[in-house]
């Protein structure tokens, strides 16, 4: 079933199905760490419903914002999406694979963006809903081929966010190393404040060399297991833009 969902911000909402793949807090936290200059041309890799770029068009300013979207439900729902939040001269959706981004878009980007399938196809339980499973395993794309397309599609000195499992910090640096990305910022994640980091943001630059600012963590909960300050701030709670 269809349902438009309200994001507590600034009136903007996004539309999503009980069947298909919903977005999570990961895409949240994403697009709160995303840098974007309101000058700035920004491409989205697996965009889905939108989740990504809705939540930068209502909090940042951007020029442009590209999403590239295989599955094509999730696509058509993207546009439905777009549409209600009167940004079809801002946002606009791709229906195809990340791995032809590059041959779509309309000029190199700023900013390229993803919150990629995490887990390599032989690893746990696949999901038996085809869009689930694209979303949650490296089915359609892997991580060296997302890391890939980001240089393929980004203008030199154009910058690389993505969300991941921290366990997979190794990889990433090793794929971003063989595109010329330079690892320039990371987040970890800790879901609280004594377990091990289980998720990693990062910013890579395109064609440049810098040194790696590591950021402050991000932890979810509290010692009393409530939801932290940090993460009620970027969810807005309280907030009078809700």
């Amino acid at each position: 079933m269809e349902k438009l969902e309200d994001l507590q911000y600034n009136g903007y909402a996004i539309y999503q199905r009980s069947e298909l793949y919903r977005f999570t807090s990961d895409a949240v936290f994403l697009a709160d760490f995303v840098d974007v200059k309101k000058s700035e041309y920004l491409v989205d890799f697996g965009t889905g419903s939108g989740i990504i770029p809705i939540l930068i068009c209502a909090k940042k300013e951007v020029k442009k914002v590209t999403g590239i979207e295989i599955q094509k439900e999730m696509y058509e729902m993207c546009q439905k999406t777009i549409e209600y939040n009167n940004l079809q001269d801002k946002f606009d959706v791709i229906n195809c694979k990340i791995q032809q981004s590059h041959k779509k878009i309309i000029k190199h980007p700023d900013v390229v963006v993803c919150n990629p399938p995490y887990r390599k196809l032989t690893e746990g339980e696949k999901s038996k809903l085809d869009s689930n499973r694209i979303a949650k395993f490296e089915v359609m794309i892997d991580l060296a081929e997302i890391i890939e397309s980001a240089r393929r599609n980004l203008k030199i000195g154009g910058r690389f966010y993505m969300i991941h499992r921290a366990d997979r910090l190794t990889d990433i640096i090793t794929c971003l190393k063989r595109n010329d990305l330079s690892l320039r910022k990371l987040q970890f994640i800790h879901s609280k404040p004594t377990s091990i980091a289980h998720l990693v943001m990062i910013e890579a630059i395109s064609s440049g060399n810098s040194q790696v600012k590591v950021l402050q963590p991000l932890v979810l909960t509290d010692a009393e297991g409530k939801e932290s300050e940090a993460v009620k701030t970027i969810y807005n709670r309280g907030n009078d833009n809700a």
